[in-house]
């Protein structure tokens, strides 16, 4: 299946989603070029599961669509990945039914899929701090729980910072589940001074997407 949507932010953000539904081999045909496959640091895809094998692969293809060569793609010491010789920045994801890439040409960004799934609220009192359960839609609770992890991670990404506590450093302005495509505002202090971000989001019927950028950048 070939990318499946393309989203772009007023703030310039681009997003490429992809719906996983290929075998390797599938995938393996779409790549111009797979000798990236044998470079030390590259996971032997054969010995991989299929799941985690495919989205490696879709990734990518995804980064041959875009910069033209499938073996532009790195990752810092961090684990972030870049593009060499590309001055913007790039964020990674991918849920159980889409793989995201999202791309700016000059700011920080993350980017996170999630798939919808009840466990969340068993957990959400490791991620969500008391101000943000009470605002947190009862008709939802599922939506909006994922909802905060996944602008959470976004924002982790963006940090690139370690000791980073999501209830304490963390804090995202709840959506109304109703609404299926907008943003809100959020702010981290796990740094000094406290930074604004946006939290771009969509939500579809199995997963929720975010994207975290800097209201101002820094």
């Amino acid at each position: 299946m070939p990318l499946t949507e393309t989203l772009r932010t007023a703030d310039g953000i681009t997003i490429y989603l992809w719906n996983p539904a290929e075998t390797i081999q599938e995938l393996l045909q779409q790549l111009d070029d797979t000798s990236f496959l044998s470079r030390s640091g590259i996971p032997d895809i054969h010995g991989l599961p299929a799941k985690r094998a495919c989205e490696i692969l879709t990734v990518r293809i995804l980064i041959q669509q875009i910069f033209g060569d499938p073996s532009q793609l790195a990752y810092h010491s961090s684990g972030a990945p870049y593009v060499p010789h590309f001055n913007g920045h790039i964020s990674i994801s991918h849920t159980r039914s889409c793989i995201a890439l999202g791309i700016h040409p000059s700011q920080p960004i993350g980017i996170d899929v999630e798939t919808l799934t009840e466990r969340i609220c068993r957990i959400q009192k490791k991620f969500i701090n008391t101000d943000e359960a009470e605002q947190l839609s009862p008709q939802n609770p599922v939506t909006g729980a994922t909802f905060l992890w996944s602008a959470k991670e976004s924002l982790y990404k963006v940090l690139q910072t370690s000791s980073v506590d999501f209830r304490t450093h963390l804090h995202v302005t709840p959506i109304n589940p109703a609404i299926t495509a907008a943003s809100v505002s959020a702010y981290q202090t796990r740094t000094t001074p406290a930074v604004h971000y946006k939290i771009h989001y969509r939500l579809y019927s199995d997963f929720v997407l975010t994207a975290a950028i800097a209201e101002t950048p820094p």
